[in-house]
């Protein structure tokens, strides 16, 4: 897992895989307060980007998800939302078995530590970050989750 501002990203993110430059400049450029809700394409299937706004929740009803064919980038537009974590490898409970078709599965283990990422900042969750996401009890979370392919 990676919490970080939108400053210096290319420099710093770009070697992490062949898609990362471009999901940075996707993320760069974009004047996300005026896009709709939705999906927007970036390369087909190997970088795309989902716009939501979303309810927040308590801590205790989040679920650490994993995915194991994308990288997920968080990109938080308005409000807070705070992000469980742990290691998929320390995770034991399974809660949702994994669906190859839509990559995801859920666990039911606690977080081992929590972050928040506020408007403006960004955290990168690869197949070995469990994540529980969009937890805030004050009100609503919009975001961008930009999906990088691990093997494009």
């Amino acid at each position: 897992m990676i919490l970080s501002s939108t400053e210096n990203t290319l420099e710093k993110y770009s070697s992490l895989s062949p898609l990362f430059s471009e999901a940075f400049e996707f993320l760069l450029s974009s004047d996300f307060p005026n896009f709709e809700d939705g999906t927007i394409k970036i390369n087909g299937d190997k970088l795309y980007c989902t716009i939501s706004r979303q309810k927040g929740k308590k801590k205790e009803d989040a679920k650490l998800e994993f995915h194991r064919n994308y990288i997920d980038i968080h990109f938080t537009i308005e409000g807070k939302d705070t992000i469980g974590w742990r290691a998929t490898k320390d995770c034991k409970e399974i809660d949702t078995i994994y669906d190859k078709e839509k990559d995801y599965g859920f666990f039911s283990d606690a977080p081992d530590c929590w972050v928040t990422v506020k408007p403006g900042n960004f955290a990168i969750f690869f197949p070995e970050d469990a994540h529980a996401p969009l937890v805030n009890e004050e009100g609503n979370i919009r975001k961008a989750v930009i999906k990088i392919a691990v093997n494009p």
